[in-house]
């Protein structure tokens, strides 16, 4: 079955779709991998096949890290600082549009408060206390 090029163009397609998922699980925890490590998780795939997995996954984007070919290991670069300063700027943004905003409203509040308003006329509950039968 494998001797149809058809079919063996779309198992090798999967197996590389699979590969690369399983690739992706096994480095979360690391700061670093050895490539022969990742072979191995990857059921005895060869080291140039890995590199060139992982050259696919940085060029994508879905990994920040780089190749030492010199000692055959994996650099996951930490990019969850970028994300955590970027999402932190954007708080930090809206806080302050907020607080504009409420010092806006209460300046507006105490200017109203402060002046007369002609509108407002005193007004008189009739007769007092005398309505209730109380004289």
């Amino acid at each position: 079955m494998l001797g149809d090029p058809f079919i063996k163009s779309h198992v090798d397609d999967l197996l590389r779709s699979i590969r690369t998922q399983v690739l992706l699980k096994v480095i979360i925890p690391y700061t670093r991998c050895s490539l022969k490590f990742l072979g191995r998780e990857l059921n005895g795939v060869e080291v140039q096949q890995v590199e060139n997995l992982l050259v696919s996954l940085i060029l994508e984007g879905k990994i920040n890290g780089k190749i030492d070919q010199v000692k055959g290991e994996l650099v996951i670069e930490n990019k969850n600082e970028d994300d955590n300063s970027t999402a932190e700027n954007e708080n930090l943004q809206a806080m302050r549009a907020l607080t504009n905003k409420l010092e806006s409203l209460s300046s507006s509040f105490a200017n109203n408060i402060a002046k007369p308003h002609d509108n407002y006329a005193p007004v008189s509950v009739g007769g007092g206390l005398g309505m209730l039968g109380v004289w």
